[in-house]
């Protein structure tokens, strides 16, 4: 869960990314209900990451009487050379007695730092194929010809990621593609609002589920020797790298400009859900604690939000895209619960009256 997982030195960083797999590589994209008109060749051509001061999008509002909750969707990745100008963010912030940071996940391990440290050259060695095969001895032969086209354009002549498992293989790859195409996963919103609460000594919540990881050593030698079902998830990173780079582009300026309506209808292939599949669908996560994490995430922001709306008169969220857009979104649950639902430039949603059955919990899934 990139972004979202709570973590310290940069080898626990490591170790953790190894343990929880695809779970690691956040949802970048949701499954949104239309999707966009395909762009033509020569929009694609003319399409240029913006940079400079922007705006960002409006808010998503949630109300009950003379509660509300404001809302800001999330993307990532973001511009690389754009500032957020937070103008409307930094008012809400202003009225509101709170502010409810995006939901997050914290990791406990049984070992110190040392310890942790101790373990990052079998963390390493984890990213690797356990019967020593290579991505060639691994893939279809017109995938890895697909393959080797997009490994030469974004990451060279490196020969080491042809050792790595599919997952790891096509995490790095996307990850090389950011540079090419003026994107980046740096935190933007999140710095500028928390260090606007701060100042107004505003109440900062921050809702997170804490998994505790036993016997890490152990789960470490498990899932190197785990063989995971993670083709897919090379090859839907591919399709996405050959066919909808600019979309990726085109859906970054659509947030810093604040083009809502643009965000509503685009959507991209499943990458996210086949990686994250790959990991999930493991014999290494039955009993795993992280097997139902997504539901643990919706349901302890979800307490949060409640009760944030029913303490005070104006509140401030920051969700993901995909939590306020998904097919069970978490703003989904709050209209269940009575909540009128308004979002940028719409009239007001008024809650299904029918509603009054206990909503599903909200997917946890992150862009």
């Amino acid at each position: 869960m990139r972004a979202f997982v709570q973590h310290g030195l940069p080898a626990m960083r490591f170790v953790l990314s190894v343990l929880i797999g695809a779970l690691w590589v956040a949802p970048l994209y949701a499954n949104e209900p239309t999707p966009a008109a395909p762009l033509t060749e020569r929009q694609m051509d003319e399409i240029t990451v913006v940079a400079g001061y922007q705006p960002g999008p409006g808010l998503w509002r949630v109300s009950k009487g003379e509660h509300e909750m404001w809302v800001l969707a999330t993307i990532s990745p973001l511009p690389k050379r754009m500032q957020w100008a937070a103008d409307e963010v930094k008012t809400v912030i202003m009225e509101s007695e709170e502010v409810i940071a995006q939901p997050s996940v914290k990791f406990e391990f049984d070992r110190g730092v040392f310890g942790m440290m101790m373990l990052v050259p079998s963390a390493m060695g984890a990213r690797k194929n356990p019967d020593k095969e290579t991505l060639q001895d691994q893939l279809p032969p017109a995938l890895y010809q697909r393959w080797l086209v997009q490994k030469k354009k974004f990451m060279g002549r490196d020969r080491s990621v042809e050792k790595y498992r599919p997952i790891f293989a096509a995490n790095e790859l996307f990850d090389a593609v950011m540079d090419d195409l003026d994107l980046s996963y740096k935190a933007v919103v999140w710095p500028v609002v928390e260090k606007s609460a701060k100042k107004l000594k505003r109440t900062i919540t921050e809702p997170v589920v804490t998994l505790k990881i036993d016997d890490t050593k152990g789960k470490l030698k498990a899932f190197k020797e785990t063989e995971l079902d993670d083709v897919a998830c090379l090859e839907s990173t591919i399709s996405l790298l050959e066919t909808e780079l600019d979309v990726l582009k085109a859906r970054a300026n659509a947030w810093a400009t604040g083009d809502v309506d643009t965000l509503k209808t685009m959507t991209l292939n499943e990458r996210a859900s086949s990686c994250t599949n790959a990991f999930l669908n493991s014999s290494l996560m039955k009993n795993s604690p992280l097997a139902n994490v997504q539901q643990q995430v919706a349901a302890t922001w979800l307490k949060s939000a409640t009760t944030a709306l029913e303490k005070n008169q104006s509140t401030l969220a920051i969700l993901s895209l995909s939590q306020v857009l998904d097919s069970r979104n978490y703003l989904s649950a709050l209209k269940a619960q009575g909540y009128a639902i308004e979002a940028p430039g719409e009239s007001l949603a008024e809650p299904d009256s029918e509603t009054e059955r206990e909503p599903e919990t909200a997917d946890a899934s992150a862009p």
